[in-house]
């Protein structure tokens, strides 16, 4: 249940292809889960490569834009700024992430399903937490 402390997305990674990555995810103690599309391997802090971002717990912070009109969460940490700009966005395909975190209800090769549904459960979960205090731990357990 959330509350004014901060909240934890859990994700593991299990599955990789040439073109993405897909994780399944769950939120501390809420009822809420899905798989998450990344991009391809290997792992890089370096931005515009097209790689996901390295294992790891990320803080959070709220993110918006003129290409993202809502607020987005956005993951940092010590090797990762914010200036490189990895969200949690709307997006079914690996063409969709450019390094952002991709939620779905429903995974396939390279895709996740309905990513705007999720996207808004987590988003409205995370509003009903202290996003300073919010954080995403990334772990590896690839099939």
């Amino acid at each position: 249940m959330a509350d004014q402390n901060g909240c934890t997305i859990r994700v593991v990674r299990k599955w990789q292809t040439p073109s993405s990555t897909i994780s399944e995810y769950t939120v501390d103690d809420a009822d809420i889960s899905g798989y998450m599309l990344e991009e391809k391997g290997p792992s890089t802090t370096l931005p515009n490569l097209d790689r996901r971002i390295p294992a790891g717990s990320y803080s959070l912070m709220w993110h918006s834009s003129a290409r993202f009109k809502k607020i987005l969460p956005k993951l940092f940490n010590d090797e990762v700024p914010a200036s490189r700009q990895i969200l949690i966005h709307r997006g079914n395909s690996a063409s969709d992430t450019e390094g952002c975190l991709l939620p779905g209800t429903s995974k396939g090769p390279n895709h996740v399903n309905k990513s705007g549904v999720k996207v808004q459960e987590l988003i409205k979960h995370l509003q009903a937490c202290d996003i300073n205090s919010s954080q995403v731990i990334i772990t590896e357990e690839f099939s």
